[in-house]
């Protein structure tokens, strides 16, 4: 148990913030293509796997070393990457792995798919498949001589959405669940080792199309797969030519790496809080406002800047602990494997909703900042998005968990803390569900039960993951206000429901957080340190020195060119300019392409830009910031007072010719034709700028010497 109360992190196999120092990790990917950034997410996972070097019992058995990998922080530098690796190892591995015994041709492939040598994919989702995947359609039929026809039987058939594409360095192999054919009769799921590509070109009848890219993802070729007639030797089969006697269990034995992959793939969201939070905690400290005192004032002395951030700490330090009970619950073969299932899920309902929430306010709480993806944040919130579809779809999971438990199939572990805040939570939601069920009337069980059950699952589930989640920090001995922020947020989060049935009144509720903040509040600053995170942190807003060597890699436009504002040529604006040389704006760049990222920029190395504009590279004192504002004050009134004069000139000697103007244009009845016509009446050739305030001038007059705008 940790001396401090805090939950502990996992202890990894080995540091990987060593792979940060490799050039694979260190590139800028600013300025690549599409193709060449999927192409750097193979080789990062090439070096992930090669460090991790894992056994093929690691997968099989499901070792420590299986479930700290997922826990890993570098997978928080790129998601494409870990999203392969973890395809890769659970599922395409963990698929082959328990025929290896019986099957020794297959043994010459683990190695090579353990080190990332060659590509393995999984591909069960169809276009028109995904939540009901047990209707697949893809086939395979026996023929005569033994070997197999695989064939996509319709477009909805085709695979969606694994990536097939041929990447050259990466030959590719793919589990493929199919529906078996023997004698035109279904035997039902089974899964086939099918060769996709060598990494040059697709084998024989298999189509690679290759889908566009996720907004706002890291970049994976995603691909629809379909197989026209392609022929695979009988050794492609993963199984027996047997229709089994229970086809629901016979397919859930068929993916069964699905499930196991609904708590693993999970488990890295963590990391993507741990990171989150660091960033936006250190901007706050750094980030400062100036008030009505005229003094500076870091944003993080707000609390609606420490709320997010403090919450967020708070739901790390159940979480570190609620994953480690929630695997060594889902290893425990005394348990049904249904209520594994079930702890999984449970798991990954809370993990998903936490995340999404928590990741929105903290960037929400960067201001502008946070929109950016390399302040490592908004990109980790849509990750994570796709995480909650991922081996299992949140909602379908949460439908299927409650529902069973609402009809008394099998419970989940019984509360260990019967009077806490949530157990009763937990207890008083499903206990109202339970009534409600039973108040159905048996012609509209099935309809009623649809739209009155349905859209509590999910919050049923999340109230059995938080009740587990509270448990498990207890009994690791989590400091007791960090516990008490998380049990403060689920209730806020479900004010009404406390109100109603505990008489928490919402003033209770908002001292429970009050009371719960103020406690961490001085211990912030470590608890951030504590995540370990820094290492693989490369948001430049984290310190001055960060956001210096960022601005410094930044593209530069800079040049000479002065522009009156009564003085503006439109067609001049839109002109090309005949050549670069003709150009009084000239580009620079402060890093090559593919250039390291700001954290290893040697300024001794920078371009010319830097002796053309020091300034930019060198931060501004109090008193220059001062002198500097002052000139920009100065000028900006000199500016404003002789453009005033210069208005009142013009409107004093063209004052006839403006009454004029206004005359004819009020006057309607002076006027013949349309009323598209009537609008476009000459004003004696004079153009009249007219600001809000009434000064006019015209272009009738060429600019004066030495006049500028403010």
């Amino acid at each position: 148990m940790p001396s401090n109360g805090d939950s502990a992190h996992p202890q990894l196999p080995f540091d990987s913030a060593f792979l940060l120092n490799l050039d694979l990790f260190r590139v800028s990917t600013n300025d690549a293509t599409r193709d060449e950034k999927i192409a750097l997410a193979y080789h990062r996972a090439r070096a992930i796997a090669r460090a991790y070097a894992f056994k093929v019992d690691d997968i099989l058995y499901l070792s420590d070393k299986f479930w700290k990998f997922h826990q890993d922080m570098i997978h928080t530098q790129d998601s494409a990457a870990f999203s392969l690796l973890a395809i890769q190892f659970n599922l395409c591995v963990g698929t082959l792995a328990p025929f290896l015994r019986h099957r020794e041709d297959l043994e010459c492939l683990i190695e090579p798919l353990l080190n990332f040598e060659i590509s393995g994919q999984f591909l069960l989702t169809e276009v028109g498949h995904g939540l009901d995947a047990q209707a697949i359609e893809t086939v395979a039929t026996l023929l005569p001589d033994g070997a197999f026809d695989l064939h996509t039987s319709s477009p909805d058939a085709a695979k969606f959405m694994p990536a097939t594409s041929p990447i050259p360095g990466f030959p590719r192999v793919g589990i493929v669940i199919a529906r078996l054919i023997v004698e035109d009769e279904d035997r039902g799921v089974r899964p086939f080792f099918v060769w996709l590509n060598d990494g040059h070109e697709m084998s024989t009848g298999i189509y690679a199309r290759v889908l566009p890219g996720r907004a706002g993802s890291k970049p994976l070729d995603h691909c629809i797969t379909s197989f026209k007639h392609v022929r695979l030797p009988h050794s492609a089969l993963l199984g027996s030519l047997e229709a089994p006697t229970d086809p629901r269990k016979s397919f859930r034995s068929a993916i069964h790496r699905v499930y196991i992959g609904t708590l693993s793939l999970s488990t890295v969201l963590i990391s993507a809080l741990k990171r989150s939070v660091f960033v936006a905690g250190k901007y706050s400290f750094r980030r400062y406002i100036w008030g009505p005192s005229n003094h500076p004032r870091p944003i993080i002395s707000f609390r609606t800047q420490q709320r997010p951030i403090l919450h967020t700490l708070a739901q790390i330090a159940v979480f570190d602990p609620y994953a480690k009970a929630s695997i060594q619950q889902y290893m425990d073969p005394k348990i049904p494997y249904i209520v594994r299932q079930g702890i999984a899920a449970a798991f990954k309902a809370v993990l998903t909703r936490a995340t999404q929430e928590s990741l929105h306010q903290l960037a929400e709480r960067c201001g502008p900042q946070g929109l950016f993806a390399y302040n490592n944040i908004i990109d980790n919130q849509i990750e994570a998005r796709g995480n909650s579809i991922a081996e299992g779809d949140t909602l379908a999971l949460s439908i299927r968990l409650a529902s069973e438990l609402i009809l008394g199939k099998y419970t989940m572990p019984p509360p260990r803390y019967p009077f806490s805040l949530l157990a009763v939570y937990e207890t008083g939601l499903f206990q109202h569900a339970r009534d409600i069920v039973n108040s159905l009337g048996g012609a509209y069980r099935k309809a009623e039960f649809n739209t009155r059950i349905l859209p509590r699952c999910q919050t049923l589930v999340e109230a059995v993951g938080h009740r587990l989640a509270y448990e498990a920090a207890l009994d690791a001995g989590v400091a007791s206000e960090l516990l008490d922020l998380y049990e403060a947020g689920v209730v806020l989060h479900h004010s009404g429901w406390f109100v109603e049935n505990l008489a928490l009144d919402t003033e209770t509720q908002f001292n429970m957080e009050m009371q719960a903040m103020n406690s961490i509040l001085p211990r912030i600053g470590d608890l951030l340190n504590a995540t370990g995170a820094e290492p693989y942190c490369t948001a430049p807003i984290v310190s001055d020195e960060a956001w210096m060597e960022f601005t410094r890699s930044l593209e530069v436009h800079h040049g000479n060119a002065r522009m009156d504002i009564c003085e503006y040529d439109a067609d001049l604006a839109e002109s090309e300019p005949a050549s670069l040389e003709n150009s009084k704006s000239a580009r620079t760049s402060l890093e090559n392409r593919h250039a390291v990222p700001h954290s290893s920029i040697d300024s001794s190395s920078s371009s010319s830009a830097e002796d053309e504009d020091p300034e930019l590279l060198t931060a501004p004192t109090h008193t220059e910031m001062g002198d500097m504002v002052a000139r920009h004050v100065a000028a900006y009134f000199q500016a404003l007072m002789l453009l005033t004069i210069r208005l009142a000139s013009i409107q004093a000697e063209d004052k006839d010719t403006l009454e004029e103007v206004r005359s004819d244009l009020c006057d309607t009845d002076r006027i013949e034709g349309s009323p598209t016509e009537r609008l476009s009446v000459e004003t004696s050739d004079v153009s009249i700028l007219q600001s809000g305030d009434g000064d006019v001038c015209t272009d009738s007059e060429p600019p004066r010497e030495g006049a500028t705008t403010p």
